[in-house]
Parts: structure tokens; C-alpha cells; sequence
């Protein structure tokens, strides 16, 4: 993610509502992943309601989707 530990694990208490312990003791790698798919569901909710309010970081992640499964 580029952040630095204590950005992480404020995201992930804030998203999770937990607090820095719990959050110190999960699976950084299915964190992520979960991360991502909330980002990926709220890209495309905001694509397709629209597409012009969406995010810097919902654009990036509407284009990696569309790389991934659409092929370009």
C-alpha cells in the first residue's frame, strides 16, 4: 500500500473497527486483499452511478480491474 506501518494500521482499525492490538495480530496479506475489494466494489458502485465523482484511487483501481479482467 506505500503506507507507512501506523497509516496501515489506523486504516485497518478504522475499516475494521478494532483497535491497534487486533489489528497487529491479523494476516497483513488477506487484509489486503479485503482492502482491495472494497475499493474495487466502491469503484464500480461510483463508475456506475458516475463515473466523474469517482476517486484518484478509485480510477486507478476501475483500471486495474479493467486490465485484469477485461484486457484493456
Amino acid at each position: 500500500m506505500g503506507l507507512p506501518e501506523q497509516g496501515l494500521i489506523s486504516i485497518v482499525c478504522e475499516t475494521f473497527n478494532c483497535t491497534p492490538d487486533v489489528a497487529l495480530k491479523q494476516d497483513w496479506n488477506l487484509v489486503k486483499q479485503i482492502l482491495d475489494y472494497r475499493l474495487a466494489e466502491s469503484s464500480k458502485r461510483t463508475f456506475n452511478s458516475d463515473a466523474s465523482k469517482m476517486s484518484p484511487e478509485q480510477v486507478k483501481m476501475w483500471n486495474k480491474l479493467r486490465e485484469e479482467f477485461f484486457n484493456g
